[in-house]
């Protein structure tokens, strides 16, 4: 999820830096676009969080590393879910 909010990031940047020639707000080649929509359809961070909230209710005393917090967090931060943190 850390890595399609990367990538996400890095086609917006060349979107607002390259595109907008032909038509505003448009990447300048196509494939960008293609794989830009193909990002934004990903639904792993929302699998994540989902799979975090089983486990807590499985195990309700069950703790997990400092590095699998962070991790989420973080995640969850970049994709603009602060309800999840």
């Amino acid at each position: 999820s850390l890595e399609v909010v990367s990538m996400s990031q890095v086609y917006e940047e060349k979107r607002l830096r390259y595109g907008g020639l032909e038509e505003e707000g448009k990447f300048m080649l196509q494939s960008n676009e293609t794989d830009y929509a193909i990002l934004a359809e990903d639904g792993s961070l929302g699998v994540a969080v989902k799979l975090f909230d089983a486990a807590i209710k499985v195990e309700a005393g069950q703790k997990f590393s400092e590095r699998t917090y962070r991790l989420l967090v973080t995640a969850c931060a970049e994709g603009e879910r602060v309800e999840d943190m």
